[in-house]
């Protein structure tokens, strides 16, 4: 980032800071989920707020909550008695952040303090919500604990790019694989833990095809499928199947 860009951004957090207290950083995440992080607590609270992952929560529901939080912690209740619910996306409290997790994902916050590490609290969600790409950060950063995580410092393995989100449904977040995957355009991917037809809407979310192949490596087999074709197979609890092929065109099935 160029010094005049670096300073554009800087005298827009501290313009944010000035009118309402507090700046939100959004992060689009790419390889790693998204997450979003706060930046003005902690000239207060000598600490700062993120949520990561739970990509089932729209960002400015995430904005809002963080927000909320900010005002209760500013008002002089402690990070270990806060929670709040926030309907219909469950209840949430705040966890400790070891310093392996702030220091890469804060880094907006760490320029903006001129600092080398800064004290965070993870807004973690009630176990009913949980996600598949919310992590503990109470413990230190590990890929084999936290996989969905795996890319976190680079290295995407794939030739695919590592920003695609594919239409999913809630128990594939849940951690329920894929039973069923059709590529409709280049980008645009449909993975279902069932047939889509049983899925209410309201339980479809855009997610990070990124975030499902890290969590699920059998995923791999479905990034060279061409476009207009797909892929099935029986996925239970005790019992994973084989994919098989499934063509637009002519509805040809074969194993593969």
């Amino acid at each position: 980032m160029s010094s005049s860009n670096r300073n554009y951004f800087l005298d827009m957090i501290r313009q944010n800071i000035e009118k309402s207290g507090l700046h939100i950083y959004s992060v689009a995440g790419g390889e790693s989920p998204r997450y979003l992080y706060t930046i003005g607590l902690w000239e207060k609270l000598k600490f700062e707020l993120i949520f990561p992952g739970l990509a089932t929560v729209p960002v400015r529901a995430g904005a809002k909550l963080l927000n909320t939080m900010a005002e209760k912690l500013t008002q002089g209740v402690s990070p270990q008695d806060l929670s709040l619910d926030l309907p219909p996306y469950g209840t949430f409290s705040l966890g400790p952040v070891h310093p392996t997790w702030s220091k890469p994902l804060m880094l907006g916050a760490l320029d903006y303090y001129n600092l080398k590490e800064v004290k965070a609290w993870q807004v973690v969600p009630d176990k009913e919500h949980g996600t598949i790409d919310v992590p503990s950060m109470a413990f230190p950063f590990n890929k084999e604990t936290n996989p969905v995580w795996q890319w976190m410092d680079g290295g995407w393995p794939y030739s695919v790019p590592s920003d695609i989100h594919v239409v999913a449904d809630l128990d594939m977040m849940k951690g329920f694989g894929a039973s069923e995957v059709i590529r409709w355009e280049e980008d645009e991917w449909q993975m279902f833990s069932r047939c889509g037809d049983e899925i209410p809407k309201e339980e479809i979310f855009p997610i990070p095809l990124a975030t499902l192949l890290a969590f699920d490596p059998s995923l791999e087999a479905v990034l060279d499928i061409e476009v207009g074709s797909g892929l099935y197979r029986e996925y239970e609890v005790d019992r994973i199947g084989p994919w098989k092929k499934w063509v637009a065109e002519n509805d040809d099935q074969e194993s593969s």
